[in-house]
């Protein structure tokens, strides 16, 4: 989010043009696509996850092995938890459409506070 805010407002706040504005424009697509292709695979990953889990479910209603049972329970598990993308061992961030829907916005608020506090 800082790396946008930063990269956003120099570019607005400049007079002119320049092979500086070119770079800082780059910078920010780069930063923005990338962070939305994360969160975009998180995303489609979430949703395999899900599917796979209820298929195990639906299989085992008619399981009567107790040791597939369990094996299936196992899975089920491990398919609820959700993709997660951790900045610097800190902050636990869910790779999802809406964790960069959340950050845009915050980023677009900062932006906006740099922008009219200049």
């Amino acid at each position: 989010m800082v790396m946008t805010c930063l990269c956003a407002s120099s570019v607005l706040m400049a007079n002119g043009f320049s092979a500086f504005h070119i770079k800082m424009m780059s910078l920010l697509i780069i930063v923005v696509s990338q962070f939305f292709f994360y969160c975009l695979i998180g995303e489609q990953f979430s949703t395999m996850n899900q599917q796979i889990g209820d298929c195990v479910y639906f299989k085992l209603v008619k399981c009567k092995d107790p040791m597939l049972s369990r094996a299936g329970l196992l899975v089920i598990l491990r398919t609820q938890k959700p993709l997660q993308l951790t900045a610097m061992g800190i902050t636990t961030y869910t790779a999802s459409l809406f964790t960069f829907t959340v950050t845009m916005r915050s980023a677009y608020a900062g932006l906006n506070v740099l922008y009219n506090s200049s």
